[in-house]
């Protein structure tokens, strides 16, 4: 006897606004890029310069979340080939909650394009989906769900 439940029936997928990442990205099958208003993390030595290059996709102002005991600091110098670094609205909490919290309320507000938080470790699943709500919300009141990238 078969099952028929709505959840096991592909229905139509939603067309999201991305942020490409590649030109050539749905030619070759790898996606469509980054999600609007979602957490996007990302990890390695070139994170940095991706957040920087989202910041160049961007307009207006970014906000920058950083813990103030990193050794890793920006350099206006190196960053002058993505954005004017009068762009940059650097937060730099002391506590490691305080990234979080900081990046939750900016999320939340939806005053800028693109926030980008800097963590000491990775995030519990509990913050992470506390970023999206905030994301989805910000989104709301602004007419259009901001850029995050962690």
């Amino acid at each position: 006897m078969p099952v028929n439940h709505p959840l096991l029936h592909r229905g139509p997928v939603r067309d999201t606004p991305c942020l490409p990442i590649l030109a050539q990205g749905e030619q070759h099958g790898l996606g469509r890029g980054l999600a609007l208003g979602r957490v996007h993390e990302a990890c390695g030595s070139a994170r940095h310069r991706l957040a920087l290059w989202l910041a160049a996709q961007s307009t207006g102002p970014v906000i920058w979340i950083a813990p103030d005991w990193s050794a890793d600091r920006l350099n206006p110098c190196g960053m002058m080939p993505f954005i004017d670094p009068a762009r940059l609205i650097l937060v730099h909490p002391k506590r490691a909650e305080d990234v979080l919290w900081s990046m939750e309320e900016v999320l939340r507000a939806g005053a800028v394009p693109l926030a980008v938080a800097d963590l000491p470790g990775l995030p519990g699943l509990t913050a992470v989906r506390r970023m999206h709500l905030a994301a989805e919300t910000g989104g709301k009141a602004r007419g259009r769900a901001p850029w995050v990238c962690c």
